[in-house]
C-alpha cells in the first residue's frame, strides 16, 4: 500500500551521478503539485554524498528515503561497456528493497522532470507488471537495416521493447511474480547477449506484461 495519497518515485545511482540525482529529485518536486515519496537507492561508496544531498534538500521539504545496496559481490550481473557501471543494475532490486510502496516511478538521474508526475502515476497498470514507452532505437535482428542498435535476445514475436529511462513499476506484481529471481535467471543464460544490461533483462522478463505508455 503506498503511503498516504503521496506518489512514489525512484532514482538509483553510484558515486557519479550522485549530483545529478539530487538535481531531477528537486525538478519532480517543483514541478509536481501531488506530495512526493522519494526513495534514492544507491552503492555503499557514495553513501555519505547521498546523505549530505538528502540534508541539503530537505530545506525545500522534500521527503527521501536512502538506501544502500552493494552489488559487487554480484556475480551474474555483468558491464560490457565502459561507460555504464553495475548501478545500472539496481533497479531490478526495487520491488524487493521498497516494501512499503505498490508502484513506484522510476526515473533515470540525467532526467529533468518539467510537468506534473500525478498522471503517469495515476496510470493503471492492472496485472501488467511494467510500464514504459516504445524504444524505437531498439530492433530485432536483421530486421531493419535502419538502425544500429541491436537487441540480441530474443522475445516473442510482436513484443514491444520500452526503454528502462522512465518506468512505472508494479512493485506488488512484481514481488509476487519472483521479479527479481527471474532476471537473476534471465541474466544467466543470456548476459553475454544483453546489449544494454538492465533493460534488455526487464524486456526479457516482462513480455506480454508491459502497458506501453504514450511516449508524452
Amino acid at each position: 500500500m503506498s503511503l498516504s495519497n503521496r506518489i512514489a518515485v525512484l532514482f538509483c545511482f553510484d558515486d557519479i551521478f550522485a549530483n545529478y540525482a539530487a538535481v531531477a529529485t528537486y525538478s519532480a518536486h517543483k514541478n509536481t503539485k501531488s506530495p512526493i515519496s522519494f526513495y534514492w537507492l544507491f552503492t555503499p561508496e557514495c553513501e555519505d554524498k547521498a546523505i549530505k544531498l538528502i540534508s541539503q534538500l530537505k530545506q525545500f521539504d522534500i521527503q527521501i528515503k536512502p538506501l544502500s545496496f552493494d552489488l559487487s559481490q554480484i556475480n551474474y550481473l555483468k558491464i560490457k561497456n565502459n561507460r555504464f557501471t553495475k548501478a545500472v543494475y539496481l533497479r531490478l532490486f526495487a520491488a524487493d528493497l521498497i516494501v512499503n510502496e505498490d508502484k513506484v516511478i522510476y526515473i533515470d538521474c540525467d532526467t529533468l522532470i518539467l510537468a506534473d508526475l500525478k498522471d503517469l502515476y495515476d496510470i493503471q497498470l492492472n496485472d501488467m507488471l511494467i510500464g514504459g514507452v516504445n524504444d524505437e532505437m531498439i530492433v530485432y535482428p536483421k530486421r531493419s537495416k535502419k538502425f544500429l542498435a541491436v537487441d540480441k535476445i530474443p522475445r516473442t514475436s510482436g513484443d514491444i521493447y520500452i526503454n528502462s529511462g522512465v518506468l512505472l513499476m508494479n512493485l506488488k506484481g512484481l514481488r509476487e511474480d519472483g521479479f527479481l529471481r527471474k532476471t537473476k535467471i534471465i541474466a544467466e543464460f543470456y548476459g553475454n547477449r544483453s546489449r544494454y544490461h538492465d533493460q534488455c533483462l526487464i524486456n526479457k522478463y516482462a513480455e506480454g506484461k508491459k502497458l506501453i505508455l504514450d511516449p508524452k
